[in-house]
C-alpha cells in the first residue's frame, strides 16, 4: 500500500535510511532528517506492517522562459535491502509522476543513479560534481598560549551526480 505522508513515522524512516540509504552514515542521516526531511512530502511504500520504502517530492520555484513555475524534485529515496527488486521503488515514482502531472509542469531530480529515472521518461539534462564537507576530524597542534589542541574537520567527499528532468502534459 502506497501513502502520500509519513507523518507520525519519523522513528521508522530513519530507520529505513540507516538501513539502506547509499552513502550516508547514520549522523549523515540525523542532519537530513533534521534539515531536510519532511514527512507531508514523503510517499511511503508499506508492507508486512511496517514502511519499506519510501521518496521524497518537494516543490521548488524555478525560473523557465522568463517565468516563475512550480516544479517537483525528486529527493531522497530508500528501499529496504531485503524489499529491494519489488518493484516499491518504481511504484512510488509512478505515484509521485501521477501527482506531479496534475500539479507541476516539471519534474527533476538529482540522482547519481539515473538509469533507474530513465525507465520513466525522465531526460538527462546535466552532469554536476557534489561536494560533501563531512564530520570526520583530525586533531592539530594550535600556535595559541594555551598550546592545546584543537578539533579541525578536514574530511571532504566528492561525487557525480546527474540531473535528470521529466516533462508531463
Amino acid at each position: 500500500m502506497i501513502c502520500h505522508n509519513s507523518v507520525g513515522y519519523d522513528a521508522q524512516i530513519k530507520d529505513l535510511l540507516i538501513k539502506s540509504a547509499f552513502n550516508m552514515n547514520e549522523n549523515e542521516v540525523d542532519v537530513w532528517m533534521k534539515y531536510q526531511y519532511n514527512p507531508q512530502h514523503m510517499f511511503c511504500f508499506w508492507q508486512d506492517d511496517k514502511i519499506t520504502s519510501c521518496l521524497q517530492v518537494t516543490k521548488r520555484t524555478m525560473m523557465f522562459l522568463d517565468r516563475q513555475i512550480r516544479v517537483s524534485v525528486i529527493g531522497m529515496a530508500a528501499t529496504l535491502p531485503d524489499y529491494r527488486q519489488r518493484k516499491q521503488f518504481s511504484n512510488l515514482l509512478d505515484a509521485a509522476i501521477s501527482q506531479a502531472t496534475y500539479n507541476d509542469l516539471l519534474t527533476i531530480t538529482y540522482t547519481n543513479m539515473p538509469k533507474l529515472f530513465e525507465a520513466k521518461s525522465f531526460q538527462h539534462i546535466s552532469n554536476t560534481k557534489e561536494y560533501w564537507i563531512g564530520l570526520h576530524y583530525a586533531e592539530v597542534e594550535t600556535h595559541s598560549t594555551s598550546n592545546k589542541k584543537q578539533r579541525i574537520y578536514t574530511h571532504y567527499i566528492s561525487n557525480l551526480c546527474s540531473i535528470l528532468m521529466a516533462v508531463f502534459y
